[in-house]
């Protein structure tokens, strides 16, 4: 199985790049595809690295997107994680053999070909994080193999607009756009969990611009051994 490694940029090109290094250093026969959805600070073309460049809504008109669901709680730019979740349901239909996705703020600390395993659909932690006093699940993604195939024979997608809805203490099923359907759709598939704190570093989340327990360039710089 080739080795596609799918990193989604939203706004965060430095953290992006140390992550694209820190894949070849440790995967060098990785083959990388970033999906660039900044709208503020994309990244630009790298040699050996597909772009697909979603900056001005080329590829996925997310303000059409987020149209369609009134009821959805608001974010900063109306994006939030349905941003990055229908980004990735739309690129399980781009990798025919699967892929490993990473965020953009993670850096990989060893080689990921373990993760390449056909007979499993995802690897990854599943947690549950609270908003607004509401506990839901969630799926780490930044360590998830994504079996296309297997997917795609069982109707699984990443992203489901029935999960797309504001969040109250009286929602029944305490679902968001974070992973947590792909999460729910896939387990009766075949799986296997690993700890993505040993695959990679993570900085925090893709408010990192607004961090204030470390910056960006400190935390790249305490951990350049990953990409240097």
């Amino acid at each position: 199985m080739e080795k596609n490694i799918l990193i989604v940029n939203y706004n965060t090109p430095e953290l992006t790049k140390a992550a694209i290094r820190s894949v070849w250093k440790h995967t060098d026969d990785a083959k990388i595809t970033v999906f660039d959805n900044s709208d503020e600070r994309p990244l630009g073309a790298i040699d050996g690295v597909n772009v697909i460049d979603n900056t001005k809504g080329q590829v996925i008109d997310f303000r059409e997107l987020i149209v369609s669901f009134p009821n959805r709680e608001k974010s900063k730019n109306d994006y939030g994680s349905a941003k990055h979740c229908h980004t990735v349901d739309y690129c399980l239909d781009l990798f025919e053999n699967g892929f490993v996705l990473l965020d953009s703020d993670v850096l990989v600390k060893r080689d990921l070909s373990d993760l390449f395993d056909e007979s499993v659909c995802w690897a990854g932690e599943p947690h549950t994080t609270t908003k607004h006093s509401v506990k839901i699940p969630r799926l780490y993604p930044f360590c998830c193999f994504i079996n296309t195939r297997m997917c795609r024979e069982n109707g699984v997608r990443y992203f489901d607009t029935g999960h797309m809805w504001q969040l109250s203490d009286s929602d029944k099923g305490k679902w968001y756009d974070t992973g947590a359907w792909f999460l729910e759709a896939s387990r009766h598939l075949p799986h296997r969990k690993i700890r993505y704190a040993n695959y990679v570093e993570h900085y925090g989340g893709g408010s990192f611009l607004n961090n204030k327990k470390v910056s960006v360039k400190d935390w790249l710089k305490k951990y350049s051994v990953y990409y240097e």
